[in-house]
């Protein structure tokens, strides 16, 4: 079990033989880090962007059915996923060519990775929210909006919620 404790680059595992950890994203470093939960000791550094992976961190995901850490670029509008035990990049990423997701959750089975994913600087796209099967790696856009600048994703049994940048305006989708 992981409990996301902020924006997307906080996740504390709840179960496990790493139960208590913290995994926290570094936007400065290119990084996600592990902490100790209860004593806030620094562990390790879990992966590390070095010549393939996320460039600026968007938000970090554990895949609850294998462990597998999922984490987005921003900058290059794609999502990664790496074994959490070495941190290696398991290449290929598994969407490429999105605008820049900032946050992801999984479905409580983890057969499937939601964000938002916001429109183009151009405005050539709109604020969408969207769902990527796994492992298959199906992508669906579950809604759209011309003006709502979706941010964050929650999760609640079968429902999807999505709130914007300030956190003012709230969607949910079946």
């Amino acid at each position: 079990m992981v409990q996301d404790l902020g924006d997307g680059l906080i996740l504390r595992r709840t179960t496990g033989a790493d139960a208590g950890a913290l995994s926290v994203g570094s936007q400065e470093g290119r990084e996600v880090l592990e902490y100790d939960a209860g004593s806030g000791a620094f562990v390790r550094v879990v992966v590390a962007t070095i010549g393939e992976g996320f460039q600026t961190l968007g938000g970090i995901a554990l895949r609850p059915s294998d462990g597998s850490l999922h984490v987005s670029s921003s900058a290059s509008g794609e999502i990664w996923r790496y074994a959490t035990g070495t941190g290696l990049v398991v290449p290929p990423a598994l969407a490429p060519g999105l605008q820049g997701p900032p946050g992801l959750v999984f479905r409580a089975g983890g057969g499937t990775l939601f964000f938002a994913d916001p429109r183009d600087s151009l405005a050539q796209t709109t604020d969408s929210v969207k769902a990527l099967a796994l492992p298959g790696g199906a992508l669906t856009t579950l809604g759209t909006s011309a003006g709502a600048e979706f941010h964050h994703v929650a999760v609640n049994g079968a429902q999807i919620f999505a709130t914007d940048v300030q956190g003012e305006r709230e969607g949910g989708f079946p």
